[in-house]
């Protein structure tokens, strides 16, 4: 049985071979987070998101601020 990091990151592989889909990455990547944190996860609202970007992508609190508040602010 693989688990579920294993499975998101292959399947990312599939869907975006060249990993050039930065919405592909994102949500692959909080659903890596999600799981990896269950503790922390609580529904994505901005403060999850940044906690969750800061640790796929190895940005800074400023960055990760930033990206979260425009992902929750999209309509």
């Amino acid at each position: 049985m693989n688990d579920l990091t294993t499975v998101v990151g292959e399947a990312a592989a599939i869907v975006d071979p060249q990993g050039q889909n930065e919405g592909i990455s994102i949500l692959c990547g909080l659903i890596v987070w999600a799981t990896e944190h269950p503790d922390r996860y609580r529904g994505w609202d901005a403060e999850t998101l940044a906690a969750a970007l800061r640790w796929n992508f190895d940005i800074d609190a400023e960055e990760a601020d930033e990206m979260a508040r425009q992902l929750v602010d999209v309509e």
